[in-house]
């Protein structure tokens, strides 16, 4: 009985001690869970600091079809792909720590992957999901910056309701807002660094931003600067309404309204009127204004100078003379021409 006694003991005593060493070795990683297979997975980080985001948006939509069944595919041809009619979508926000996972997904397809955040860009991908595919893909989103500020009105100062604020450059065009019924405006979705900032309206001259109220001469670029993820504010404008130029196009009999015609115009002296955007694409010289059914045509938004004008209709060639126009800021200047035969 003794002995029983002591051979419990001494396998309790193993046992402890078997506990007690296993307490003093190094713990072990936890073992990391494995997606479901046919899923998108990962994390989704800031740009700038690698954190985390939390709550970004993932949505996954189908795109296509790859190598739809009974298809044949040549070798060295391209692999078909089939337009979706049902496409699936879903979607899921990321954790705390920036993870999604987008599961139980159908093999075989194009997915579009696209992840937004609050004040951060959108990114959009494509990823192709073959049988059994557990996709891990993280994605980083930089905060994005703005410019905000007001155009008014110089004849009055009151605010300019519908001015357009083109802010470049850009990728292919600027970026663009208008402004609010109290003149505001916010140029949202921007990367931090220098843009050149401009505001124009009906009837009303572009002004390019010179760290005052806006310059008629866009060779004077003054550099906004935007920080990551802040707005850049009080880029205001005061916008003059500009001269114009107007009239009435007729056949050569003098008396019919001309049809199918447009004004030649070019600025021979004073400031030179700036165009709102100036783009590096090749333009039509000498730039022209189309006249409207009736042979009525308007140049607007110019500035005190000299302007010379000639109406064409280039389906028959017919022109008229040339004619020099005197234009002063905020008058109108009567201009009609009579096509020759």
């Amino acid at each position: 009985m003794k002995k029983f006694m002591v051979t419990i003991a001494g396998t309790i005593l193993i046992i402890v001690t078997s506990l007690m060493t296993g307490c003093n070795q190094p713990l072990s990683e936890p073992a990391t869970k494995t997606p479901p297979l046919n899923s998108i997975s990962g994390h989704v980080y800031d740009e700038r600091d690698g954190a985390p985001i939390k709550n970004a948006l993932v949505q996954v939509e189908q795109t296509g079809i790859l190598n739809p069944p009974g298809m044949p595919v040549e070798a060295g041809s391209p692999v078909p792909v089939l337009p979706v009619y049902n496409p699936l979508r879903v979607e899921g926000k990321t954790t705390a720590d920036g993870s999604y996972a987008i599961t139980d997904l159908p093999s075989g397809y194009y997915y579009s992957v696209t992840v937004t955040a609050a004040r951060y860009n959108k990114y959009l991908e494509r990823i192709v999901v073959a049988d059994n595919s557990s996709i891990t893909k993280d994605f980083t989103l930089y905060k994005v910056s703005s410019i905000s500020g007001h155009v008014y009105r110089a004849e009055d100062g009151k605010p300019l309701a519908g001015a357009e604020i083109q802010v470049w450059p850009a990728f292919v065009s600027p970026y663009r807002a208008t402004t609010a019924a109290d003149s505001s405006y916010t140029v949202d979705a921007l990367r931090d660094g220098l843009w050149t900032v401009r505001a124009g309206a009906p009837g009303y001259v572009p002004k390019t931003y010179d760290g005052a109220t806006g310059t008629y001469d866009w060779e004077i670029t003054f550099g906004v600067a935007t920080q990551y993820g802040a707005d850049t504010p009080n880029i205001d404008f005061i916008l003059e309404r500009g001269g114009s130029i107007t009239g009435q196009i007729y056949e050569p009999d003098g008396v019919t309204p001309a049809k199918g015609t447009l004004v030649t115009y070019v600025q021979t002296s004073g400031i030179k009127t700036p165009e709102l955007f100036k783009t590096d694409l090749p333009q039509p010289y000498p730039p022209s204004v189309e006249a409207d059914a009736s042979g009525r045509y308007t140049l607007a938004a110019l500035l005190t100078g000299t302007y010379e004008l000639q109406a064409v209709r280039y389906t028959d060639g017919a022109t008229s003379s040339t004619a020099q126009v005197s234009v002063v800021i905020g008058q109108n200047t009567i201009q009609d021409f009579i096509l020759g035969k």
